[in-house]
Order: C-alpha cells, then structure tokens, then sequence
C-alpha cells in the first residue's frame, strides 16, 4: 500500500512529519509508517487533519476506503424506511 497523494500534500503542508502528527493527534512514528504504507491514517485522524487544514485535505482524500464519495441515492431514502 502507497500513500495517498492526500497524506503528501497534508505532509506538505505541514511541513515536517512531526508538525503532521501533531496536527492528527498522533506520534511521528505513526506517520512515518503512514508515508511508507505500513499504516494509514485512522479515523480520528483523518478528521483530525481535515479539521487542521481547513478542509482542503478531506478525509476522504486520506481513507477513500472509508470515507468514500456520498452516495446521492442513499440520501433519498427517508429514515424511517432506511433501517427496514
């Protein structure tokens, strides 16, 4: 597994893997094994970052496993029939 080109430019704009983890509430070694796809970024992470960059690096950028495009379909469904 290879970094996501969200985790580079969030390791940009941090400027340093140590800024980077102290901005996702993580240790440099965490991001270290980010950077050579060891691990990736957990959830909380993730907003972490998102909320540390104003939004320009979003979660999904960093887990599109995770937190992948919204899918407009499931929007439509009203709740009361979305657990049936």
């Amino acid at each position: 597994m290879k970094p996501t080109p969200g985790l580079l430019l969030a390791l940009r704009i941090a400027g340093s893997q140590r800024a980077l983890a102290k901005l996702a509430g993580v240790s440099q070694p965490a991001v270290c094994k980010w950077l050579k796809g060891l691990s990736c970024p957990g959830l909380k992470a993730s907003v972490q970052i998102e909320r540390a960059t104003g939004g320009t690096i979003r979660c999904s950028d960093l887990r599109p496993d995770i937190f992948g495009p919204i899918d407009n379909a499931a929007l439509s469904i009203p709740l009361e029939d979305a657990h049936d």
